[in-house]
């Protein structure tokens, strides 16, 4: 019997656990497969070894991981993979197969583009747009910040638009808003590259209403768990009917 694990970051946020639980929960209900549970990579409970017994003990034979990632950063090369490999020993006689994270995609990027029109209408070419990411380690994440913010640019049809990190990675917040402050007199629009709330999130938020108490027209963009589209590929990815730019194929 088949089995589906999602695994979630985790976070201290009572609000981004009902957003992680609430987003999954939505999925689960449309995916034709009949033994589903989540995780958490850290923080939270159910743990990914809870998770894989739980899989296990309602009869799975072969389980598909799917990390709630936006972007293939060390928690998917080494984190997940170390523990993984674990389970795999100790439940030697099932297939774990780990799939990979969203990924820079089309739809996502339209997605960004509608949360920025539907809240602050026109963009023009006064306007900078600060695309902020959790951060990494692993130096593939300023190609993939390079693709978005490209990917940005074109929908947009803007160019003031940068990206920076909230840690592991260069230039951090403060030095990113502040060349974003030097190429624009009008607003600065905060884009978190963040799937769900959390305290990232929060930080972002408390940043965005500092600079707006000191006269900044500094603005924020919702969590890119409010694109709908981002469920709907999963889903159909899920149930094998999703077309192919989902990018979620396998890995052996």
């Amino acid at each position: 019997m088949k089995a589906i694990l999602y695994i979630a970051h985790g976070t201290r946020s009572k609000k981004g656990i009902r957003e992680v639980e609430g987003f999954l929960q939505t999925i689960m209900k449309q995916v034709n497969v009949p033994i589903q549970e989540w995780s958490y990579l850290e923080i939270c409970a159910p743990t990914i070894e809870q998770g894989i017994e739980a899989c296990v003990h309602q009869g799975a034979r072969e389980i598909d991981v799917i990390p709630l990632l936006l972007l293939k950063g060390g928690h998917y090369k080494k984190d997940i993979p170390g523990l993984l490999l674990l389970l795999k020993k100790r439940f030697s006689a099932i297939k774990i197969n780990l799939h990979p994270p969203f990924g820079v995609q089309s739809y996502i990027l339209d997605g960004i583009t509608d949360l920025i029109n539907e809240k602050y209408s026109l963009i023009t070419e006064t306007d900078h747009l600060l695309v902020v990411g959790r951060g990494s380690s692993d130096m593939n994440i300023y190609k993939d910040f390079h693709l978005i913010t490209t990917g940005l640019k074109e929908r947009l049809a803007v160019n003031n638009v940068t990206s920076c990190f909230l840690a592991a990675a260069t230039p951090r917040l403060e030095e990113g808003y502040h060349l974003s402050q030097n190429r624009t007199n009008n607003r600065v629009i905060i884009i978190p590259y963040l799937l769900f709330s959390g305290l990232l999130l929060d930080e972002l938020q408390q940043f965005t209403e500092q600079k707006r108490a000191l006269g900044d027209q500094t603005f924020i963009i919702e969590p890119l768990s409010r694109i709908s589209n981002i469920q709907l590929r999963l889903m159909q990815y899920l149930n094998k009917g999703g077309p192919e730019d989902c990018n979620h194929s396998l890995l052996i």
